[in-house]
């Protein structure tokens, strides 16, 4: 088989299981197989690594329902499980709301549910039925084996293989032309986005055909933006038929995602080389998206070759230069031959392995030469670099690598066991080095000591105490030269973590306690320094006055440490140190009472060298509105959590207490943004994030990407989200959503004590625009089916709300002069008059009266629109039925069919009067008006006699 070429490398599987390559959500490589193994979740971000899942795969499905000479288009929007024998009831097993309470589940947990909801029905006492769109934005239950049979309606669009997919492509399908439905955009949409959001898996399916169909993102899915932007580059580099592609608009997309992460991406350009290669831009562009996977994959190494030029010239210097001080009298011959064309001087048939041999060492030597810090292991082994991999192993602290016997690995090992307190060979250190650390031990600083920045932070302590006396033969002897210092340089690596100076609290910043210093015992008390070190050594000389200021500092000197840390940072060109002598300084005069002046030296080192420590004691000499931009700093500065969490605390608690003016600060707002964009251990502070947010930041918490740690904060965040999104968008669609992130929330165990709340408010929304007039834009009654079909109402309110749902809609309907559907008249305003008689005895007295009101005043309301529309509707069958009387009849056939037409319309008038019977019937016993209960009753009995009479008379012809 020949090897796959560029052009023909396969696309990415979108369905390949993302915790065997690397997580979407960060583009975050696993650490090898024992890091995948054991966790289910990215490390550096903690999302799960579900791969995508399809849903339910009724979901989405078009199949024709009625009768074969005028079939209608119905959609298949959820599943539901219900008891064998049981009624459909009202949308209490709708899936959406029974996944709810499953998105934290375990995946395995997960599957076996799914397994056994697809055998519910097969077996036991279970069935399903599936919930489709046919002549409204009302669901109806189908039982599973008939929607099986039904004919499905293949659609003229992508093939997509998520249930929100399928959705999408419906409402896609019909704007097209392709059927026509009464069921509308908004209802399907709102069903396909519950069916998106039942797992991570299916939000990452609907994700991927969303760009599949063309769509725009959807936030609702709540994927990172880095994930999103994954997917619309696969969009672009794979599209679809009929959709031309664009390596502009690839190059962009995949930039937006992290340098490191997505390593995929090269086999997304690798399609579109031809285009990359005749554009010098995007030839340029792509090199940089690749270069940083060319040390772990073989695709991008031959990417690159092919973007990057690569002159004759070039080669022929680099295979000289490199023969001439590393090859092998074979190599010299080899590479001349190369470089003359003439013949190899190998025998034939051994020249291709001393080809591929010098092109290995000479790419090595290459790299090494271009960026020494940045080469591999493997090409510092090739090109024999023992110290520069020694070195790189004694920055690791890997003693284990430092087992060889050359001498870079027996210094870096003696250093490193200096480092850590143990014992070690001093003769195996390098002279230089061996003379810094007898003079670290001795509290001496000499010239190899003043050279080397990074042996400061060691002697901090005993500079602090101040210069000592040299006393005759002191075993801290200074050795070496001054012609060592670099060497030196090199011989503590980074001895005291980064060699920043002294913090205000009398420690250098950023010294690691338990380096060189903290571990060695027995140091002298101050610090003994040479004779004109301080004119060889300037910066050495400021460190030192560091260490002065800080005994001013202790001595309460406030002015003369002001003036003399002022002094250090005016002449240091090092800038940690300016940067901590302005700190210094800083502090000095805030103890003298000039604020301004403190703040004045604080900002300049936040300028010059910002970090977490200056920030802090910024925020801390601030006040008022002024201390947010420096808690912001804070957060920006730090690596702590539990710092990030106190500066956000800290900012909030000053707001809240009305420190920081009127309004809502942008610097606040910048930090409640950033603290919801990393993982937050303190559930309380998370929600008190979002609740800012919510109050003050709405439009950008509708489709923020937040990040969420727990089942709590991820339902909470959702919630917040929906209703934010409800708030600044008022429909039907986003109170809905609304509504299912509160029943989400509502199953947490243990509850949240705020949901109670929440609750209280949704019920109010609802009562408010029941009562209001029907508007189909932010009708409720979707969003109260929803809920009245979960277990979160208790029996009064749930009655009470679901009869005046149906009395909102019976309104609705006479003032189009129609009745309601019967299924929907059954559920929210029959049924509930039937399980109050059936559980009355369950409420307390005071329930059974607001009960009983609120039942009477609905069945008032929907009986007067069911008895208008019956007069309406009764007024045009008396019409037809007159007209059907003067209609001539030639013979017995035709007086038959007159006769059998009459029939029909008085069957129908009849039937518009039993329902309204059924009503008359509902309002027994309830506290309705005697006198409206006597006018119904009236006109039904004269419909019946009228009926009865007819009737009589048609039989007698």
């Amino acid at each position: 088989m020949e090897p796959l070429t560029l052009r023909a490398r396969s696309e990415p599987s979108a369905a390949e299981p993302p915790h065997t390559r690397w997580c979407r959500a960060c583009g975050a490589v696993p650490r090898g197989r024992l890091h995948q193994a054991q966790g289910e979740s990215c490390g550096p971000c903690g999302t799960p690594l579900d791969p995508p899942e399809p849903g339910p795969e009724r979901i989405g499905r078009i199949v024709l329902v009625g009768n074969r000479l005028l079939p209608r288009h119905a959609v298949a929007v959820a599943e539901r499980v219900v008891g064998v024998g049981q009624g459909a009831g009202p949308a209490a097993g709708q899936q959406a709301e029974q996944h709810l309470s499953h998105e934290a589940d375990h995946p395995a947990e997960r599957d076996a549910r799914q397994h056994v909801g697809r055998q519910a029905g097969h077996g036991g006492d279970q069935g399903i039925e599936v919930l489709v769109l046919d002549r409204s934005d009302t669901p109806v239950p189908i039982a599973v084996e008939r929607f099986d049979r039904l004919p499905e309606v293949t659609l003229p669009v992508p093939a997509v293989t998520s249930a929100a997919g399928r959705l999408w492509a419906a409402i896609r399908a019909r704007a097209a032309g392709a059927f026509r439905a009464r069921w509308s955009d908004a209802a399907v949409d709102s069903a396909a986005v519950d069916a998106a959001t039942i797992s991570l898996g299916t939000r990452r399916s609907a994700a991927l055909d969303l760009v599949t169909l063309g769509l725009a993102p959807r936030p609702e899915l709540g994927l990172s933006r880095f994930e999103t932007a994954w997917y619309q580059a696969r969009g672009v580099a794979y599209p679809p038929p009929g959709r031309p592609g664009d390596p502009a608009a690839l190059l962009r997309l995949l930039a937006e995602l992290p340098a490191g992460g997505y390593p995929d991406r090269v086999r997304l350009l690798m399609p579109w080389l031809t285009e990359l290669c005749a554009d010098p831009r995007l030839r340029g562009t792509a090199s940089e998206l690749v270069e940083p996977f060319t040390t772990s994959s073989a695709d991008a190494r031959a990417l690159v070759a092919v973007l990057s030029a690569s002159p004759q010239q070039d080669v022929e210097e680099l295979l000289g230069e490199y023969v001439r001080t590393a090859g092998t009298e074979g190599e010299v011959a080899l590479a001349r031959a190369i470089v003359d064309g003439g013949p190899l001087p190998d025998a034939p048939g051994t020249n291709a392995p001393a080809l591929a041999d010098l092109r290995r060492h000479a790419s090595a030597l290459a790299r090494c030469r271009e960026d020494p810090g940045g080469a591999t292991d493997e090409d510092l082994a090739t090109v024999g670099f023992v110290a520069e991999r020694a070195r790189r192993a004694y920055l690791a602290g890997d003693a284990a690598a430092l087992s060889g016997d050359h001498e870079a690995e027996r210094h870096y090992r003696a250093l490193l066991s200096y480092r850590a307190g143990e014992p070690f060979e001093s003769t195996d250190l390098r002279p230089v080095a061996r003379s810094v650390v007898a003079q670290l031990d001795g509290s001496v600083a000499g010239a190899e000591v003043a050279a080397d920045p990074s042996a400061w932070p060691a002697l901090w302590r005993a500079a602090i105490e101040g210069p000592r006396v040299a006393v005759e033969g002191s075993p801290a002897a200074v050795g070496g030269s001054r012609a060592g210092a670099e060497e030196a340089r090199a011989g503590v690596e980074r001895a005291g973590a980064d060699g920043e100076p002294a913090g205000a609290d009398g420690e250098p910043a950023g010294v690691d306690a338990a380096g060189v210093a903290g571990v060695r015992s027995g140091a002298r008390s101050g610090l003994l320094v040479e004779d004109d070190l301080r004119a060889e050594h300037p910066e050495f000389g400021c460190w030192l006055d560091l260490g002065a200021v800080h005994r001013s500092l202790a001595d309460g000197h406030w002015a003369g440490a002001a003036a003399a840390a002022d002094a250090v940072a005016s002449v240091s060109g090092i800038l940690t140190l300016r940067a901590e002598a302005l700190n210094l300084a800083a502090y000095a005069c805030w103890q003298l009472g000039r604020t301004d002046d403190a703040l004045r030296r604080l900002d300049e080192a936040l300028a010059v060298h910002p970090t977490e420590g200056v920030a802090v004691n910024a925020a801390l000499v601030a006040d008022g509105a002024a201390v947010l931009p420096y808690l912001a700093r804070v957060m920006g500065l730090t690596a702590s959590p539990t710092v990030r969490a106190g500066a956000l605390t800290r900012a909030i608690d000053l707001w809240t207490a009305g420190m920081c003016g009127p309004g809502y600060p942008p610097a606040l707002a910048a930090m409640v943004r950033g603290g919801l964009a990393v993982p937050q251990d303190d559930d309380e502070l998370h929600r008190t994030l979002l609740t800012l947010s919510f109050r003050n930041d709405r439009a950008w918490l509708a489709s923020a990407s937040v990040t969420v740690s727990g089942a709590l904060q991820e339902r909470t965040t959702r919630y917040v989200q929906r209703r934010a999104a409800y708030e600044t968008r008022p429909s039907k669609v986003t109170l809905r959503a609304v509504t299912v992130a509160l029943v989400g929330v509502w199953r947490l165990h243990p509850r949240p004590a705020w949901a109670t709340a929440e609750l209280a408010w949704l019920t109010d929304v609802f009562e408010r625009l029941l009562e209001a007039p029907f508007d189909s834009a932010t009708n409720p009654v979707p969003a109260v089916e929803t809920l009245l079909g979960t277990e979160v109402l208790d029996l009064a309110p749930s009655l009470i709300l679901s009869v005046r749902a149906g009395a909102h809609l019976a309104r609705a309907a006479e003032r189009r002069g129609r009745s309601l559907p019967s299924e929907t008249e059954r559920k929210l305003v029959l049924d509930p008059v039937r399980t109050y008689r059936m559980r009355r005895a369950e409420l307390d007295e005071q329930d059974r009266k607001s009960v009983e009101a609120a039942l009477a005043a609905g069945l008032e309301a929907a009986t007067g629109a069911i008895v208008t529309v019956t007069v309406t509707r009764n007024r045009q069958l008396v019409r037809r039925f007159r007209q059907l009387e003067m209609e001539p009849v030639q013979d017995y056939a035709d007086g038959r069919r007159v006769v059998a037409q009459r029939m029909y319309v008085l069957d129908r008038f009849d039937g518009h009067v039993r329902r309204c019977r059924a009503y008359l019937k509902a309002m027994d016993g309830l506290p309705v008006n005697e006198g409206f209960v006597r006018q119904v009753r009236d006109a039904i009995d004269g419909w019946t006699g009228i009926s009865s009479r007819v009737r009589r008379s048609l039989r007698a012809v």
